[in-house]
């Protein structure tokens, strides 16, 4: 996988490459008695299936950087039955795509699934997905949630809003902090598909943190 990405740089080209991967994979599983029905739901718990759940983990972002926006959504999933406690973090990606595709009930089950009522990236798509729906009430106490426990988000959406970008916002060493201005920023440009068409949803934003203050 890590020679793909870093030798072949066209994506249709990649993907169908790790296609070619998966299904060589998955064949080694069989042979390892690893993908039996046993395992299935606690893979991560077995470093020897890691490859390949990471494996799926790339091949969904990949989906999605090639537009194909159901078929991510159905990786996401395969990564659900494979791993239910979903250690890669794809049920982050999975809530933006509910929201894409302006699936309510879906993206209530997800958010019932998972003990993430306090997480910056539940959070935004699911006020998202309800100023879609036209449900104003709802996308504002998602926003005010997200105020509570972000307190960069002022900032990060008056940033969008007057055009100053993201590109000077530093990360640490390890990555994003937790509910910061640096998650705000990864949850947007890594979920692109959602939030391109969404300037006028950010100026929506801004007015009402601005209500709340």
């Amino acid at each position: 996988m890590i020679i793909a990405e870093n030798s072949i740089y066209d994506h249709i080209k990649l993907l169908n490459k790790f296609e070619k991967i998966k299904k060589a994979a998955e064949q080694k599983l069989v042979e390892k008695h690893l993908l039996t029905e046993e395992n299935i739901g606690d893979f991560w718990l077995l470093t020897e299936t890691r490859p390949y759940m990471r494996l799926l983990y790339n091949r969904m972002r990949l989906l999605l950087d090639c537009g194909k926006i159901g078929m991510a959504k159905e990786a996401c999933l395969e990564i659900f039955d494979l791993n239910n406690d979903d250690n890669l973090g794809a049920r982050f990606i999975l809530m933006h795509i509910y929201a894409y595709f302006e699936d309510e009930k879906y993206a209530v089950k997800l958010f019932e699934r998972y003990d993430c009522q306090k997480s910056t990236q539940f959070l935004l798509p699911l006020s998202t997905l309800y100023y879609k729906l036209g449900k104003t009430r709802k996308a504002t106490a998602y926003i005010k949630e997200l105020v509570n426990i972000n307190k960069d988000t002022h900032n990060f959406f008056n940033r969008l809003v007057i055009g100053e970008g993201l590109s000077d916002i530093e990360f640490g060493m390890y990555g994003y902090r937790a509910n910061s201005i640096e998650e705000l920023a990864i949850d947007v440009t890594d979920n692109k598909f959602l939030f391109v068409n969404c300037g006028v949803y950010f100026k929506w934003v801004l007015k009402t943190i601005k209500s709340i203050d």
